[in-house]
């Protein structure tokens, strides 16, 4: 049996009509995880960028019957990427703005499996 795929719309497709096959959509946490993950390799944070641009992009991904993320949710989800993806943050007229801190940094292409790794100790 199939481990599964993921179709074009995010939905998780396994077992082909088998009991044993969890089919669905994926969790809106595993969404705005793996769109977070694709902004980060596609050079996205290349700029400085508001927590506003930011959850706009995410949005795209998700659900409109679910919550959508806005500025506020983006700053919490944005703290366990900051360290580990060398993410650089600034502060303007109350708009936080983030960016990939140099160019070595973005050359290593954030993955679901290193994630969570910090790559400054992989050194």
């Amino acid at each position: 049996m199939s481990k599964g795929y993921y179709n074009r719309l995010g939905t998780r497709q396994t077992g082909h009509g088998c009991k044993s096959g969890k089919t669905g959509p994926l969790k809106r946490k595993d969404i705005i995880k793996r769109s977070l993950i694709r902004l980060l390799s596609d050079g996205f944070f290349s700029e400085w960028r508001t927590a506003d641009e930011i959850a706009w992009n995410i949005n795209k991904e998700l659900s409109k019957h679910w919550t959508l993320l806005n500025g506020h949710m983006v700053g919490s989800l944005m703290r366990m990427y900051v360290k580990d993806y060398n993410i650089e943050t600034k502060k303007r007229s109350r708009l936080k703005y983030y960016r990939v801190a140099n160019s070595r940094i973005r050359g290593n292409k954030p993955t679901a499996a290193n994630l969570g790794k910090n790559t400054s100790d992989s050194k």
